[in-house]
């Protein structure tokens, strides 16, 4: 069976593979790391929603992702910047969870240097309506701006607090935890 992780992984050496698999995600659509489970909070009800990872820089322990500045997510952030996040790989039998704090970027330089990198479907951040606004006919959803620009474009610089990942295996789980704060690394009970 093949897992991401195995029991003579030292916790050195599973903090490099997760962030080896997160940087390998960032780049190749196929890779069930890149698309990422982004939970936020409000006053009433935890929020999840899927979102697609576009960047992981190791040395900053920071992941980048993309939304409409107009999304209910950017709400939740500006109330609450402490998000999570979860990804699973069905094939490795791995989750990773995530935790940390989230910076939005509108209208700054990292967002137009994200957007003047941004290959293909910049259509996805120009629809003439905000996403989730009620519509009464599909086709209205799919009206975009006559000029496709940034000015909804938003990106999402999620700086890492805490990782923790279970590898499940035949041979007995792996649980482990990172408090990237302290540089600590911690197996649980699976």
């Amino acid at each position: 069976m093949a897992t991401l992780i195995k029991a003579i992984d030292s916790p050195e050496r599973i903090k490099e593979i997760i962030y080896g698999t997160l940087e390998n995600a960032a780049e190749d659509a196929s890779s069930l790391f890149r698309y990422l489970v982004l939970s936020t909070h409000t006053n009433s009800f935890p929020e999840a929603r899927y979102v697609v990872l576009r960047k992981f820089d190791a040395a900053a322990d920071q992941l980048l992702i993309y939304t409409d500045n107009r999304s209910d997510k950017i709400q939740h952030i500006q109330q609450a910047s402490q998000i999570s996040l979860l990804a699973y790989d069905a094939k490795l039998k791995c989750q990773l969870k995530m935790k940390g704090n989230c910076i939005i970027h509108h209208q700054d330089k990292l967002a137009r240097d994200c957007w003047e990198n941004l290959s293909g479907r910049k259509d996805s951040y120009n629809s003439l309506l905000a996403p989730g606004t009620p519509i009464v006919e599909l086709s209205e959803g799919q009206q975009l701006k006559r000029e496709i620009n940034q000015d909804y474009f938003a990106v999402l610089e999620i700086n890492l607090e805490q990782l923790e990942l279970l590898q499940l295996n035949d041979q007995g789980h792996i649980r482990v935890h990172f408090d990237l704060q302290t540089q600590r690394a911690q197996f649980l009970v699976p």
